[in-house]
């Protein structure tokens, strides 16, 4: 089929027209992938930062006979000094740190929530170096020890004075002898758990702290 010249400009006009709109909606489609991706790179980013960031905060609702909220406020950061949660996270303390017992599940348990309340420090400086050569683990093979907690001082704020008794038995349960112990203990108290800090450390839910141990027998 044969075009005169101004048939010939026509059908390339409309190519080219054709050409152009298909050219146009190549970039606008490629110009809302771009953006799309920024905008969920962005909410990525916000929502990481905020997880992060998120702090578990409680908070005080009072209600009414028919169960309607009245009243609602944050509760605001409790500190440690109820002498009555001191005293139970103390002497749980001790009594994972000096026990020695037949259930080697148990204790492993128990060793595990014994260093995640102890700081880093004392950890290294401290429990490390007594277990070096007082492992339960080896002792157990001889018998058990049982702990008593006796008594606690709040010497001050953060420092108390704990004394207990232990029991040692052999394998047939006989006793082998009893001591006094006293251990000079340091706590701390971190207030503001965050989500990610709990998930961390699960298995100290006080967020308190062993910062300063040691221990002596009494004479």
């Amino acid at each position: 089929m044969n075009l005169n010249p101004e048939q010939y400009k026509a059908v390339e006009r409309q190519w080219n027209d054709q050409f152009a709109r298909a050219r146009r909606g190549q970039q606008h489609w490629q110009a809302a992938t771009v953006l799309a991706l920024l905008v969920n790179m962005a909410l990525t980013a916000a929502v990481v930062y905020l997880n992060t960031r998120q702090q578990i905060i409680p908070y005080i609702v009072e209600v009414d006979e028919l169960g309607r909220a009245n009243y609602t406020t944050q509760l605001p950061p409790q500190d440690i000094r109820d002498e009555k949660i001191i005293r139970a996270f103390l002497y749980s303390y001790i009594d994972k740190a000096r026990s020695v017992i037949s259930d080697g599940e148990v204790m492993r348990k128990n060793f595990e929530e014994l260093y995640a309340e102890t700081d880093g420090a004392v950890r290294r400086n401290f429990l490390d170096e007594y277990y070096k050569t007082n492992n339960p683990f080896v002792k157990v093979k001889d018998g058990t020890v049982q702990v008593e907690p006796l008594s606690l001082l709040n010497q001050n704020n953060n420092a108390y004075i704990l004394e207990w008794q232990e029991t040692t038995r052999d394998q047939e349960s006989k006793i082998i002898k009893e001591e006094r112990w006293k251990a000079l203990i340091s706590i701390t108290q971190n207030k503001k758990m965050t989500v990610e800090e709990l998930e961390k450390n699960p298995l100290n839910p006080f967020g308190i702290y062993i910062t300063g141990l040691s221990w002596a027998k009494l004479k």
